[in-house]
């Protein structure tokens, strides 16, 4: 089977397309363009001034917007106590780069016959500061999924499932925003939950396969089978961990349990350096693309509510263990379960206090869905969850659009007044009717709506939510078959053998796979050591070199 080259093949032919496209529809937007007659004009004249530029207001969020999902989510993923952390984390990158590039041309070739979206066809077309944000964001639900799927998905994987999912986005973004009139401010869900559970749908269709393969070939010689039984666990405090060392088939390297404490410390610091990043930069990051009192209300409320969930994280934690010791496995999905469950209730006309008592409740939830009902999602759909994101970005999205759903319905003019009509366009009464002029003559900026009642729209948050969900499910299960073609390298793992099968189990996903450096893992040595040493073979004996994975306890 084709192997070398396959990489640089795909990645050099999806940028030399993106390219292409790029030259024949993108150009700057009219602030970014020097030919515009409007930078040639002072103010008087309709000329725009330098201070007024969008840029200013675009550029202080412009690396919030890279900083959360690149060094956030990559210290989780340098603190995860796997083999292929390395892989992992620089597979993020390679996914999140070129999905912001698909999402800024895909507009160009998605929308242009969508009848709602083509009176701002010339602003999805041009490339400005807001355009790169949009895309960034985008790209963010692409590394979440990926995310997800962690020692699932090789690189070319990673590419395809890319190419796959930015476009599905922006056909739920403008389906729920332009033809529904969603309220969904934060992209809770049609980003958070269409990212995690487009995942579950891709984990369990491949975890069938993965079944049905291991059946098939079941009657054949044990040396033929790539998979392996996982270790027995034991307690005792001297136990020697097993590593892979070498190319060498059934060769392993002893870490001491001493040994592997010390990287187990330096893996619970980088990911409390990643929750410290995400804690830092989520309120202003879910609030940067809103203005006014929309923007003030969600900065406090989303603020308030991680504050709340970390809260309710440690005090979880430390229940949980009967000596009174924290888990940072529960602490990573208590803090940002806190954000997300404001993005799509944030600038509602929600109390403070109730915005803190929403982040104790949603942190406490994330935690007890990871710890009781982790292992079912793991034995049952075959998604194991390495960084708890389906527990902190899951679960409280869809209690986001539960709770929208909720404050529709109550929401009225004695609470907004007629920024009603902002927060929910299609409230707005109709054209050229009385209802309007009236609110014209105090408000000119509120536009016509649908004369939508508050049930209605309520309604439609709610179907929003379950359209949503099915939509993940059924294209992710597609996706997951997909994503299993023989050409794409899957990479396949043992089955569980134990009740903690979802915490320690055997993966054909490791660094040396992918990496030149000098050590990829503990005791490992180079890929280029082992390629002298294998003599060339195939794929599949070098999988079987990579079947041992270090225990931690």
């Amino acid at each position: 089977m084709w192997k070398r080259g396959k990489i640089s093949f795909i990645v050099a032919f999806l940028e030399i397309s993106i390219t292409i496209v790029m030259v024949l529809t993108s150009e700057y937007e009219p602030s970014a363009d020097a030919a515009d007659s409007m930078h040639s004009l002072s103010p008087p004249l309709g000329g725009l001034a330098p201070d007024r530029n969008p840029s200013v207001r675009h550029l202080r969020h412009f690396s919030s917007h890279h900083l959360l999902p690149l060094l956030g989510m990559g210290f989780m993923y340098a603190g995860l106590p796997t083999s292929g952390s390395l892989s992992g984390l620089a597979f993020h990158l390679m996914v999140f780069t070129f999905a912001c590039q698909w999402s800024l041309v895909l507009p160009r070739i998605l929308t242009t016959s969508w009848p709602k979206v083509q009176e701002e066809q010339q602003q999805r077309s041009t490339i400005g500061l807001e355009q790169l944000i949009r895309s960034s964001r985008t790209a963010t639900m692409v590394c979440i999924t990926n995310g997800l799927l962690h020692r699932k998905l090789g690189p070319i994987q990673s590419l395809i499932l890319a190419c796959v999912q930015v476009p599905l986005i922006s056909i739920i973004f403008n389906t729920l925003h332009y033809q529904w009139k969603v309220v969904d401010t934060g992209d809770a869900i049609g980003g958070y939950v269409f990212a995690i559970y487009y995942g579950v749908g891709i984990a369990y269709s491949r975890s069938i396969m993965i079944k049905w393969r291991n059946r098939s070939h079941r009657n054949r010689p044990s040396s033929t089978i790539i998979s392996k039984k996982v270790p027995k666990r034991t307690s005792s405090p001297s136990m020697l961990y097993p590593v892979q060392s070498s190319g060498n088939s059934g060769s392993v390297a002893i870490l001491p349990a001493r040994q592997l404490a010390t990287n187990e410390y330096h893996n619970c610091m980088s990911t409390m350096m990643g929750i410290i990043v995400m804690y830092s930069l989520f309120p202003s990051v879910i609030s940067s693309h809103i203005q006014g009192d929309r923007q003030h209300r969600l900065a406090i409320t989303s603020y308030l509510s991680i504050t709340g969930s970390t809260l309710s994280a440690y005090t979880f934690s430390a229940l949980m263990d009967r000596h009174d010791r924290l888990s940072v496995d529960h602490i990573r999905c208590g803090v940002l379960s806190g954000g997300i469950v404001m993005a799509g209730i944030g600038d509602h006309m929600i109390y403070p206090y109730t915005a803190l008592l929403i982040g104790l409740a949603i942190g406490t939830i994330s935690c007890a869905n990871q710890v009781y009902f982790g292992p079912h999602l793991a034995s049952k759909v075959g998604l194991y969850d390495d960084m708890g994101l389906h527990s902190s970005i899951g679960i409280p999205a869809l209690f986001s659009g539960l709770l929208s759903a909720g404050l529709a319905l109550i929401a009225d003019e004695s609470d907004y007044g007629f920024t009603l009509y902002e927060l929910f366009p299609a409230r707005a009464p109709l054209a050229n009717s009385s209802e309007l002029d009236e609110i014209h003559s105090l408000l000119e900026r509120i536009q016509p709506g649908d004369g939508r009642s508050a049930f209605t729209q309520s309604a439609i948050q709610f179907a929003a939510i379950m359209a949503t969900l099915m939509a993940a499910m059924i294209t992710g299960m597609a996706s997951g078959v997909l994503l299993m073609i023989p050409a794409l390298e899957p990479i396949y793992e043992d089955d569980c053998v134990d009740k903690h099968c979802h915490q320690h189990r055997t993966s054909h996903f490791h660094d040396s796979l992918y990496w030149t450096a000098t050590r990829v893992a503990n005791g490992s040595q180079s890929s280029g050591e082992i390629d002298s040493e294998d003599g060339g073979n195939n794929n599949n004996d070098r999988n079987d070199t990579c079947g041992q994975t270090m225990l931690h306890d």
